[in-house]
């Protein structure tokens, strides 16, 4: 079937809807849920509509599917809202767009982030603009004072989010894609346009440090070094050659800064001991309730619901989050959830490391190398964060699992 251009681009936009839908009547976990299952719903009557293509679902995910819907029966009520959300991104994740749809998801993506890295620099040179303007921009009142407290008190800046995690997430993301863009672009690119690319890179980055998610600054350190290395010592460009000494040589002028910055990160200031934010007792809830029911688990987002009754905290959360993806996913699906959905994950991210780094000029390579960038990012930052669960962190990680999946074939 021909893929409608029109199509596409609506397609793209609602993927757009949700990654935008944490600020104002959207920002609860619950409502940026709603949404991703109502563009759930958008994609699917575009397929009906025949203005897209959704391929057909696989076996193996129509099993976790399944899983995932019984599951979600385990924590009636809560459990189905999951359930529907996870649905809807699995259908999301096999909709087939064309290559001029990907050029303006990277342009998307990369545009937030940009807004993203001005928006936390005006908080953090501008504060007496920014919350000013945050009065408007939030939708409620105490969405404008969560913001206050994390930029004025905390020094955590959150940009044009209430959460420093999803606005760091998003520069995160933005990193990755603009980064396969550079190393991968198929086509012929100017001195001015590389050193443009170097430069919004670096944006991105000194946004991401001053939201100081540590887990996240870390990740893209390690991916952008791995896969830059093994990018250059694939195919050697002029472009790669230049991108490489380029970093080597501000690596180099930066060492001593950055050692020590990297220092008062990990110790959060005291430059003695490494803190983890005081997540231990969060995991160690996790695996007591994967302890209780290793096979099946606790049932679909039943993580909250422990973590409300065992007072922890003194107050309700809507989406607490265990604070680290695989053992939330052990505690609420078991040893069977786990063992049905990362077989299939690896497999898609194992295509895209053979079509994103290890064939020669490949179709779809760029997209392919940002995508594989992208959800590595994703599966580090899961050992910290709660992007299996958190409604646009786990809608991301399947629109870029949906582009791994797009070029497979050719593999």
């Amino acid at each position: 079937m021909k893929i409608c251009v029109r199509g596409s681009g609506l397609a793209v936009l609602a993927f757009l809807s949700v990654l935008c839908s944490y600020a104002g009547p959207l920002a609860g976990a619950k409502a940026a849920a709603l949404w991703c299952c109502a563009v759930g719903g958008f994609v699917s009557a575009l397929a009906f509509l025949r203005k897209i293509e959704i391929t057909k679902i696989a076996f193996g995910w129509g099993l976790l599917l399944l899983y995932v819907c019984l599951s979600g029966l385990m924590n009636f009520p809560q459990g189905l809202l999951y359930a529907a959300m996870f649905s809807a991104c699995v259908v999301c994740m096999h909709v087939q767009l064309d290559e001029r749809a990907y050029r303006l998801l990277w342009k998307l993506f990369t545009g937030v982030g940009v807004l993203l890295a001005v928006s936390v620099l005006l908080q953090k040179f501008f504060p007496g603009f920014f919350y000013a303007a945050s009065q408007k921009w939030f939708f409620w009142g105490n969405q404008a004072e969560m913001v206050y407290l994390s930029g004025a008190v905390a020094k955590h800046y959150t940009g044009l989010f209430i959460e420093p995690s999803l606005t760091g997430f998003y520069l995160g993301i933005a990193f990755c894609l603009v980064y396969g863009k550079l190393f991968f672009s198929v086509q012929k690119s100017s001195f001015v346009w590389c050193v443009g690319r170097i430069c919004l890179l670096g944006l991105f980055y000194y946004a991401l440090w001053e939201t100081q998610k540590r887990s996240m600054i870390l990740a893209i350190s390690f991916l952008s070094l791995l896969f830059g290395c093994a990018a250059l010592v694939k195919k050697p460009t002029r472009r790669r050659i230049f991108t490489a000494i380029a970093g080597g040589v501000l690596l180099v002028l930066c060492w001593s800064f950055l050692a020590e910055q990297i220092s008062l990160l990990l110790t959060k200031g005291t430059a003695q001991q490494i803190e983890l934010s005081a997540r231990e007792p969060l995991w160690q809830l996790a695996w007591q309730m994967f302890i209780q029911s290793p096979f099946v688990g606790n049932g679909a987002n039943s993580y909250d619901v422990a973590f409300n009754e065992s007072g922890i905290r003194n107050y309700f959360f809507e989406f607490a989050g265990a604070h680290n993806g695989y053992l939330q996913l052990l505690a609420e699906w078991g040893l069977l959830g786990v063992l049905l959905f990362f077989p299939l994950l690896f497999r898609q991210v194992l295509k895209g490391v053979k079509n994103g780094l290890l064939r020669s000029e490949a179709p779809g390579q760029e997209w392919s190398f940002g995508a594989l960038s992208g959800v590595a990012f994703i599966m580090i930052y899961a050992l910290s964060g709660n992007p299996f669960h958190q409604p646009q962190e786990l809608f991301t990680l399947f629109i870029l699992l949906g582009v791994l999946k797009k070029y497979e074939t050719i593999c």
